[in-house]
């Protein structure tokens, strides 16, 4: 082999490695793009998630608290007016919707299917504790059977238990989707 054939051989070489060299670094700089963009978009997600999602387990706490004041203070033998309290849960349960809408729409999909089933349970709550205020706001003695009575406050209690566990199923989903770092 001549000179002049060595040298083009070794430029073409010289030629093919730095060509292989650039294109393995150029993807590798694309992949790392990639994969901070990717860490930003999550980053993104994930701040308004957490506003959302710790509003709505503001509402549904405060909508629990309620009922289970209802059970309690009634036991204590405290009055309350009873069109306030069903009035305002009224409200509250609408209050409670709204924010379900919003953690819905953020997502992920685990975390609306809990925010439903927690949406549901603040319904239950405050139906029962509409009856309790139903029934503590009629004066002793209209005919109310005792076991009646014990019944609506038992009910109360329960739906405010499965509220209470409804959140928890909540809380677990919304700090599952929040650890997430979106690499699956």
């Amino acid at each position: 082999m001549d000179a002049g054939l060595a040298g083009v051989l070794g430029a073409v070489a010289g030629a093919l490695a730095t060509t292989g060299a650039a294109l393995a670094t150029g993807r590798a700089s694309r992949e790392q793009a990639r994969i901070a963009a990717r860490a930003e978009h999550v980053r993104q997600r994930r701040e308004p998630r957490r506003g959302i999602y710790r509003d709505f387990l503001a509402v549904t706490s405060e909508v629990r608290d309620v009922v289970l004041g209802r059970c309690f203070d009634t036991a204590r033998g405290l009055t309350h007016q009873g069109q306030d309290v069903r009035s305002w849960l009224a409200s509250s349960t609408a209050v409670v919707q709204e924010h379900e809408l919003h953690v819905m729409l953020v997502g992920p999909e685990e975390v609306g299917a809990a925010a439903s089933e927690v949406a549901g349970a603040c319904r239950e709550a405050a139906r029962a504790a509409h009856w309790v205020a139903v029934f503590d706001s009629s004066p002793e003695g209209e005919g109310i059977p005792s076991d009646d009575y014990n019944d609506v406050h038992r009910r109360a209690l329960d739906t405010a238990q499965e509220l209470a566990g409804a959140v928890e199923t909540f809380i677990k989903a919304a700090q599952s989707a929040l650890d997430a770092d979106g690499t699956c």
